[in-house]
């Protein structure tokens, strides 16, 4: 993105519309067990006169930390308003959700976005960092979705995709879209993928 979007970090107290990164339930010393953002602002949140918008970043057995920068990339991604590449309202022609192999209350995570814009400045990307990994909230030994083409697999990747930097581009002022690193997704192999996975955060 050649840092055309930063964060600022703000007081609680700022009467600002805020994001508030923290790994408890709202109003609570209590963990979350998952992960979670909402993509952009949650307007009635912010009509309702709220002045933060949490960004759910916990550890544990169901959490998000690996080791990596993948999902912390993946979660501010996600908050800069990317919707996840796996709820694109034709996401059914790339892969093939089983739902019968996801834990249970996690059928919302693969609930597809049907409005304008969802479908995001390209084609369906498998390299997105807001990917879900097929084992992501499935069953021991099962997988919640397979891939239907190349290549075949959900690479984990430390950065961005194209497609990522270009979608948020066309949301930030400031931002050029021609300045997106090229990454052609389909002729990616596992050992490739493998070798970005396993980096570790520096």
């Amino acid at each position: 993105m050649s840092g055309c979007i930063t964060f600022s970090e703000t007081s609680p107290q700022s009467p600002e519309f805020k994001i508030h990164v923290t790994p408890n339930k709202e109003g609570s010393k209590v963990k979350e067990t998952r992960c979670f953002a909402y993509p952009g602002i949650y307007v009635p949140l912010k009509d309702s006169g709220a002045k933060e918008q949490r960004v759910v970043l916990t550890d544990g057995p169901t959490g998000c930390f690996d080791g990596s920068l993948h999902p912390l990339m993946k979660y501010f991604t996600v908050i800069l308003g990317k919707i996840n590449e796996h709820q694109r309202p034709d996401r059914d022609d790339f892969i093939r959700v089983n739902q019968g192999n996801l834990v249970a209350n996690t059928v919302n995570i693969y609930r597809e976005h049907t409005e304008d814009g969802s479908k995001g400045a390209c084609p369906y990307d498998y390299c997105s960092i807001t990917h879900n990994q097929p084992d992501v909230y499935s069953k021991e030994g099962e997988d919640g979705f397979i891939v239907r083409n190349k290549p075949f697999y959900i690479p984990k990747l430390n950065r961005l995709s194209e497609c990522d930097c270009k979608d948020l581009s066309s949301i930030y002022a400031g931002c050029d879209a021609a300045k997106c690193e090229p990454l052609n997704c389909a002729d990616l192999d596992g050992a490739e993928g493998d070798e970005e996975e396993e980096k570790p955060v520096e």
